[in-house]
């Protein structure tokens, strides 16, 4: 499926946002494929649910930061450059076709696409 996450991470005595935000992205770039092009919010492409990311996630927030992940499902619109909404409408015509992550690399491979 197809996730948005975002996030604000607030400054501590302890800590910046910089401290967290490496080891925060470390994490998301596991969870899948993925696309980042600004600030603090991804798209990520994975088989995992929102449960089980918050909690790989939460590890690295504090008592007062945010954190938001949310499917994403047309009808959707935005102002993005042309290699994001490509991403975004590649995956979406994989689900829309009812297959999952593995399956939808799977069907690619098969075919002779670049995974």
């Amino acid at each position: 499926m197809l996730y948005m996450i975002t996030y604000y991470l607030r400054p501590t005595r302890e800590r910046t946002p910089n401290d967290v935000r490496s080891d925060l992205e470390d994490d998301i770039v596991q969870f899948g494929d993925w696309w980042h092009y600004f600030g603090d919010f991804w798209l990520v492409d994975t088989d995992r649910d929102v449960n089980e990311m918050t909690k790989i996630l939460r590890r690295h927030l504090g008592p007062r930061d945010d954190l938001l992940i949310a499917g994403v499902q047309p009808p959707y619109q935005g102002l993005l450059i042309n290699d994001a909404w490509e991403w975004i409408n590649d995956k979406a015509r994989e689900y829309g076709k009812g297959r999952t992550r593995d399956e939808a690399r799977r069907h690619r491979s098969a075919a002779g696409a670049p995974e």
